[in-house]
């Protein structure tokens, strides 16, 4: 009996739980790829989520490849 509902628990934490801790939801997601005439590579990558508690985290990531000479 202890058996079946400990099972019975476990599943409905595993399945209610899910609900419970929410997911980041993406706003905005933009990627950027330049390339100039020397062949210098600019990306620059752009997110905006929200999170689980409301709060609004924004990333912003910027890379510049410049070829050997």
């Amino acid at each position: 009996m202890k058996t079946r509902i400990l099972i019975t628990v476990l599943t409905a934490f595993s399945f209610g739980g899910l609900g419970l801790v929410g997911c980041d939801e993406t706003i905005k997601e933009e990627k950027k790829v330049e390339v100039k005439d020397d062949g210098t590579v600019k990306k620059t990558e752009e997110k905006v989520v929200r999170e689980a508690d409301g709060t609004i985290k924004k990333t912003e990531e910027k890379k510049v490849d410049v070829p050997n000479k």
